[in-house]
């Protein structure tokens, strides 16, 4: 590093790009499944309400009823907690009387929802369940909602206009990050009297199930299943089955916008795609380093032979060389780690918001990740392993190629040179 300056800032910058460049595609494709604010145990969470009939002419595909919901996924062992939403989200009109209403995402709950995840109330109280069965006019907004409304975050007890209909704001919450796609709204609405008491198979459902710790997804998959046997040995009779789609889902599914397509999940071939990318990620700058490499160690024959000469074994060569393309590797590293971070703190906006949100609510939303849901040590160490890996593919043969070079051959070159 003292005696090849420029070659040594060249290869960091080369580390620096190609770490940069796997840790924010690793990020970009793991955020939205990264536990944060308020789905603090995604790793727990499984999502139903999908239901796929087919007749004996044609089919039908779309969100359960509570009904059909609660007959589905109701009372299953090793479920912790239960909650319903609104299968997808919607776009109302919402405004304080006689201003100015803004389009915002609006989502319908029940109220166990507001105990299956950790959210923050800095004002008022989430509704509770006698006010969703009382069907009361009630909402829970964000922060930058209430601010934008009434330049103010504690408007428990306003009056604001959904679809200009009254509601009272019972509670403010925290924005939620849009990648919270189980949780992120503008606004939240309990269910309606109309969709509580639906007793047709379809609805507007989606169910939120809490694992108990320890409990792994197969064994609620398989209970699921055979309420679907059973569900099918009722509609035998009229000529329908219900088609099991291998529900319910994880968090990783829910993300790529699954959970009410009449199909099989199957994530295989995404996996696949991303390996390959990770691959092709490591191999270009790997090439690109291994250049560098041995362009350095063609400066350094001489001491390579003299040391050869001297009785220095080829293992303890390569090791030295190993551990020197290492740290710089690890610098360089450490500087793409931070650079992937700080990038996508700022720039996240660009690769999750535009995705899958198109209500001009998401003003009022706060784009930005926490350093939390970024920063985990599981990212850490998987950049150490990077690092790791990039060293052993770009140093590797130009240690080999180096310490095999015959002690007099590379005095002989030096001495030419």
């Amino acid at each position: 590093m003292k005696h090849q300056k420029m070659m040594t800032w060249v290869s960091i910058s080369g580390t620096a790009l190609a770490i940069f460049l796997v840790m924010v595609f690793f990020m970009v494709d793991k955020l939205p499944t990264t536990e944060g604010y308020p789905e603090t145990n995604r790793s727990r969470m499984l999502y139903g309400g999908g239901l796929d009939l087919h007749y004996a002419k044609g089919s039908r595909s779309g969100a359960m009823s509570f009904k059909m919901a609660d007959r589905m996924y109701g009372n299953l062992d090793g479920i912790e907690k239960v909650a319903h939403s609104s299968s997808w989200g919607e776009s109302y009109n919402v405004g304080a009387p006689g201003k100015m209403a803004y389009p915002l995402s609006a989502t319908h709950t029940d109220a166990d929802f507001w105990n299956m995840y950790d959210f923050h109330f800095i004002s008022g109280n989430p509704y509770d369940s006698a006010s969703v069965t009382a069907g009361e006019k009630i909402a829970v907004i964000t922060r930058s909602v209430a601010r934008k409304l009434f330049n103010k975050d504690d408007v428990t007890g306003e009056e604001i206009r959904v679809n200009t209909v009254p509601f009272i704001v019972s509670g403010v919450v925290e924005d939620i990050n849009p990648v919270m796609k189980a949780t992120f709204a503008n606004i939240y609405l309990p269910f309606s009297i109309e969709e509580q008491s639906n007793t047709e198979d379809f609805g507007s459902v989606k169910v939120h199930l809490l694992m108990k710790p320890g409990v792994k997804q197969e064994e609620i998959k398989r209970q699921v299943q055979s309420r679907y046997d059973r569900l099918n040995q009722e509609f035998a009779k009229d000529s329908t089955e219900a088609i099991y789609h291998d529900a319910p889902h994880d968090v990783e599914y829910l993300s790529k916008g699954g959970i009410f397509g009449n199909y099989t999940p199957d994530l295989s071939s995404q996996h696949r795609q991303t390996y390959i990318t990770y691959i092709i990620l490591l191999l270009l700058p790997a090439i690109n380093l291994s250049s560098m490499m041995r362009g350095r160690l063609r400066h350094r024959v001489s001491e390579i032979g003299v040391r050869r000469a001297f009785g220095a074994k080829r293992v303890s060569i390569i090791v030295q060389l190993l551990g020197e393309n290492f740290i710089i590797t690890l610098i360089g590293g450490l500087i793409g780690c931070v650079l992937s971070y700080v990038f996508i703190y700022f720039a996240a906006d660009y690769f999750f918001n535009i995705t899958h949100l198109d209500a001009t609510g998401l003003m009022f939303a706060t784009s930005s990740p926490s350093i939390s849901m970024l920063f985990t040590w599981s990212n850490f160490f998987i950049a150490l392993a990077v690092c790791f890996v990039l060293n052993l593919i770009s140093a590797f043969v130009p240690a080999w190629k180096a310490s095999r070079v015959a002690p007099a051959e590379a005095i002989a070159k030096s001495i030419n040179n």
